[in-house]
């Protein structure tokens, strides 16, 4: 029977156990007192009684129960550092910390300054061909005007040269009338 319930006990698993190293919860302990479950609670309850009763206050405690791990200050509640070599350590690490901290603020401003120059030569250059495009399209609207001119003005003057010579080749028309009716007018007194 002891071989059994030592058999049982095994692969039931291992008892969970207290910070004394007493046994919580036994299966095979718990089976026996499952038809009891009011007194199994009351044992429960005295075993945890008993564990805190048996443990005082840590030493290192606040009013309110929160622990601090390591010496303490009594009158402050801040812990204390006796020692030189930890207290220059730890001023080497605030400062190194400063100083990765300043490095990173000061490469956040170069960035920022190299963006910022960056940006004014990409306005720069946008400025520069938006003038040029402008000066281009004057330059072309200019000899676009120019050409227009040139042909209205070439157009005025082939109608002005048509209308003279249409003018001239009337004059001349009736120049030659006036000679012939004149020829014709001899030539009829002359008959007479």
């Amino acid at each position: 029977k002891q071989w059994y319930q030592r058999r049982v006990a095994i692969t039931a698993g291992a008892p969970l156990k207290d910070a004394q190293g007493q046994s919580v919860a036994n299966r095979v302990h718990m089976k026996q007192n499952a038809q009891d479950p009011i007194a199994l609670q009351k044992e429960q309850q005295s075993r945890l009684a008993a564990t805190q009763a048996a443990s005082p206050k840590p030493p290192n405690t606040h009013k309110d129960g929160t622990q601090n791990f390591g010496r303490v200050n009594e009158i402050t509640g801040t812990p204390q550092e006796d020692d030189p070599v930890k207290i220059a350590a730890k001023q080497d690490y605030k400062s190194y910390l400063q100083q990765q901290i300043e490095e990173r603020a000061a490469l956040k401003e170069k960035q920022k300054e190299l963006e910022r120059l960056e940006d004014e030569k990409e306005y720069e250059r946008v400025e520069k061909e938006r003038l040029r495009m402008k000066a281009e399209f004057e330059k072309d609207t200019q000899e676009k005007r120019r050409k227009e001119e040139s042909h209205k003005k070439m157009n005025e003057d082939l109608k002005r040269a048509a209308e003279e010579r249409r003018l001239d080749q009337e004059r001349r028309e009736l120049e030659d009338k006036r000679a012939n009716d004149e020829a014709r007018r001899k030539h009829n007194q002359a008959l007479q």
